[in-house]
């Protein structure tokens, strides 16, 4: 993995949504991802057995390649997908019994799995909660010694299905405001003996055009939303 790189990506960080939409004015919008300069993703990462914050939070980096669909019609989000090509590298805490060393996570990838559904409610003026489920959460990781290099034997992957997950966005006219989703749970891995969970926070912020349905074509008519790490 090239982390010089990805840590560079790292430091300019934020997230965007693009958008692609659908010509008629009763299909669903498809919202792609470009850079806001108050968006943030941030990983957690923290002890399974005590619950304690080992690594408090850290920047990461969402593609153009992100997207997310709202039927404003039928009220639903008929999928999305996150996932990464690249990416971070994450430092524990100096209360940490790995302080000093860090953590890196590639190919994080959360998307919806069979079976699938969503529900949107309104609540005020162009704000909407929504729930949906079921979803995968996947992803590797590596552990690197203060000296930057990769620590033998303690790499590995990550994997979660999610059941129900709940999140909120707002809406000006057709455009997408914010977007914000809570605890994404990626899952449990074993680090030097102790095991630790792996979460993230989403929130995004910033005006959002639809773009004609031609740009995007997916066979099924499920829309993804990708989140890169990178």
């Amino acid at each position: 993995m090239n982390r010089n790189r990805s840590r560079g990506r790292v430091a300019g960080a934020g997230l965007g949504l693009l958008v692609v939409g659908t010509v008629a004015s009763a299909s669903p919008l498809t919202y792609d991802v470009v850079t806001g300069p108050s968006s943030s993703v941030a990983l957690f990462v923290t002890n399974a057995s005590t619950g304690t914050a080992i690594i408090s939070d850290g920047t990461v980096l969402m593609t153009s390649g992100s997207l997310v669909e709202f039927d404003a019609t039928a009220m639903t989000i008929p999928g999305f997908n996150f996932s990464n090509t690249g990416s971070t590298t994450l430092a524990f805490s100096s209360s940490s019994s790995l302080a000093g060393y860090s953590l890196e996570v590639s190919d994080l990838s959360v998307m919806p799995v069979t079976p699938y559904s969503s529900t949107i409610t309104s609540t005020g003026p162009n704000a909407y909660n929504f729930t949906l489920g079921d979803l995968q959460a996947s992803g590797d990781w590596q552990l690197i010694n203060p000296s930057g290099k990769d620590v033998s034997g303690q790499s590995g992957s990550f994997s979660n299905t999610i059941s129900t997950f709940n999140g909120q966005f707002a809406m000006s006219g057709t455009d997408m405001e914010n977007l914000t989703l809570t605890g994404i749970s990626l899952g449990t891995v074993t680090i030097e003996g102790t095991s630790v969970n792996l979460a993230a926070d989403v929130e995004f912020n910033g005006a959002t055009v639809p773009l004609p349905a031609t740009i995007w074509l997916c066979g099924s008519g499920l829309v993804c939303l990708g989140f890169l790490v990178s």
